[in-house]
């Protein structure tokens, strides 16, 4: 039998444990983009189909931009899943079929429908290995809750030597 706290005891007992604050994704996108040009920059295209991402692997450079092209040509909504990911890049624009979102932070995860498209211009901030799941249309299941679904790929940001 496991037995779990009310909310009420669960806050209490990490009250401690605080989190250490992070700066808001606005206030660092807009602080690392400054001089940033997207003209000239590679672009990275990753299409869903047969419910998998392809490619699976990503590898990008900290410090420089970027735009990814997410593609879903399944017949089913997918959500490409990747807070981790998000939370490490600094984003300068966001769209989904090529009408522009007035958003610079898009994540923890962005929900397409069959045939959908979305692309942001980013700047690989902090360098680290990133999960990303398709957490399909609810995002609830069973094992997206509890973090153990197969991921759906990685992102790594490395150093630049």
């Amino acid at each position: 039998l496991i037995t779990v706290p009310a909310c009420g005891a669960m806050e209490s007992l990490y009250a401690e444990y605080a989190p250490v604050p992070s700066i808001a994704c606005e206030e660092r996108t807009a602080r690392q983009l400054q001089g940033v040009d997207f003209t000239s920059v590679p672009r990275i295209e990753m299409i869903i189909r047969g419910g998998e991402f392809s490619p699976m692997i990503m590898r990008l450079t900290k410090g420089r931009a970027y735009v990814l092209r997410l593609r879903n040509r399944d017949d089913e909504t997918h959500t490409f899943n990747a807070p981790d990911f998000f939370d490490n890049i600094a984003v300068a624009a966001v769209a989904l079929d090529n009408d522009i979102l007035p958003t610079s932070c898009p994540g923890p995860a962005v929900k397409m429908a069959p045939g959908q498209s979305f692309e942001m211009q980013f700047l690989a901030a902090t360098d680290g290995v990133y999960e990303y799941r398709d957490t399909g249309s609810d995002g609830y299941s069973i094992g997206n809750l509890l973090n153990t679904a197969a991921p759906g790929g990685i992102i790594r940001i490395e150093e630049s030597y």
